[in-house]
């Protein structure tokens, strides 16, 4: 929670003061969705009807909800850690497989399917401790690794309208995918490049900052970009956006978030 309120609460209050001053100039889609605004709801992630001022940050509720009940979890020994994530995940598909999602929105955050996920890293990160000193195959990891990943490609776009079947299978794909490639890492078979740790660094900064940077190039730069109708202009209009929200997110990482992080621990 240190880690996710913090920088969540200041983009917040850029979101907010932006809208207030420059209500024409966000992204066209959050405009649409801004109709109404809960600010209590939107800065301490209460499950609500209205969307938050950080449009993404509906998942991020789903995330707080999940530390708080796994904050419990963990206090109990491994084994019966491991049935208790088993018999939560098997409550959430018997749940979703027989039922609708209830109206109410707290009720509905109890048992969404979305929690899957979440559980899928637990077991990922189960498997790789107890797999820890074994002697494991590198081919086998690598088999493994491409083929969630390829499974990933395949029904990614099959399973976006069943979301129960989207959340099951993808979460388990992807927590494969990161035990294989992790265990390729810690056998020394594989390194990731230093440019990716440091936007994997800068993950949480980019989530949040990403719409900001995207409605400001969308109203103040793209008409340079698209005046021409060359598409040429137009990957470079992305290229320059992505380059933009790589870097600020690495300012905010070292600026932001990890100062305020170190304060509150």
């Amino acid at each position: 929670v240190s880690r996710i309120f913090p920088v969540y609460w200041f983009y917040s209050l850029v979101t907010l003061c932006a809208i207030l001053a420059f209500p024409g100039h966000i992204s066209a889609t959050q405009q649409d969705k801004l109709g109404f605004v809960n600010i209590f709801n939107s800065f301490f992630l209460i499950p609500s009807e209205t969307v938050y001022l950080v449009i993404v940050a509906w998942s991020l509720m789903f995330e707080v909800y999940f530390y708080i009940l796994f904050s419990g979890l963990i206090r109990f020994p491994k084994k019966k850690l491991c049935f208790f994530v088993a018999s939560w995940a098997g409550l959430l598909v018997a749940f979703n497989a027989f039922f609708p999602l209830p109206d109410n929105d707290f009720l509905q955050l109890l048992v969404h399917p979305y929690s899957l996920e979440f559980l899928s890293g637990i077991g990922c990160g189960l498997l790789y401790k107890k797999t820890s000193g074994k002697q494991m195959k590198k081919s086998a990891l690598v088999v493994l690794s491409l083929t969630a990943c390829f499974g990933v490609c395949s029904l990614w776009t099959l399973l976006r309208n069943q979301i129960l079947l989207q959340t099951l299978t993808l979460g388990c794909l992807f927590a494969l995918l990161i035990f294989s490639v992790a265990s390729l890492e810690r056998m020394g078979a594989f390194h990731c490049p230093c440019l990716f740790v440091k936007i994997g660094d800068a993950s949480y900064s980019i989530y949040l900052s990403r719409i900001l940077i995207i409605g400001a190039m969308e109203h103040f730069a793209a008409p340079l970009f698209f005046s021409a109708h060359l598409k040429l202009l137009e990957y470079f209009f992305f290229v320059v956006t992505l380059i933009l929200i790589v870097v600020f997110s690495r300012i905010s990482y070292r600026h932001i978030e990890r100062p305020s992080y170190a304060f509150l621990n």
